[in-house]
């Protein structure tokens, strides 16, 4: 979410630069050091068919980034779909079986953890592992 709202920033603050105005006088200051300096300051005319060019370029660059981004979308699906899988393949067989977990908060976590017939709830955070509390024989609700 944070890629698409800096995505959308830059977009906006670069395209009025690239659509400006194309009839925009370009001066270059009349000091001694510039070569041009001694020419008359001349206006830029872009001739419609340069225009056209940029417009195209233009598209190819947003078509491309729209690309891009579709493609960064579809790779971040695939791999939180693969990490999903793995994790319920390791539980299946392991004898240590992580029933459940809930995030706290941006670095503290809770786990609910089924080691052969007991259940933990254990607490991680930057400052370690916490034993939170055991449960002997927990009969599990069947929905």
């Amino acid at each position: 979410m944070k890629f698409l709202l800096s995505l959308a920033v830059t977009l906006f603050v670069a395209l009025p630069c690239l659509f400006g105005d194309v009839n925009d006088t370009v001066t270059e200051p009349d000091l001694p050091f510039y070569p041009s300096a001694i020419k008359s300051a001349e206006q830029t005319v872009v001739h419609p068919a340069e225009q056209d060019q940029l417009s195209g370029e233009v598209t190819k660059l947003l078509g491309s980034i729209a690309l891009f981004t579709i493609i960064l979308l579809m790779l971040n699906w695939a791999l939180k779909k693969i990490n999903q899988n793995r994790f319920e393949q390791l539980n299946a067989t392991s004898d240590i079986k992580v029933i459940e977990k809930r995030i706290l908060s941006h670095k503290a976590m809770v786990y609910l953890i089924e080691i052969r017939d007991k259940t933990v709830a254990i607490a991680e955070s930057p400052a370690g592992v916490t034993l939170l509390t055991e449960f002997q024989g927990v009969e599990k609700e069947t929905p």
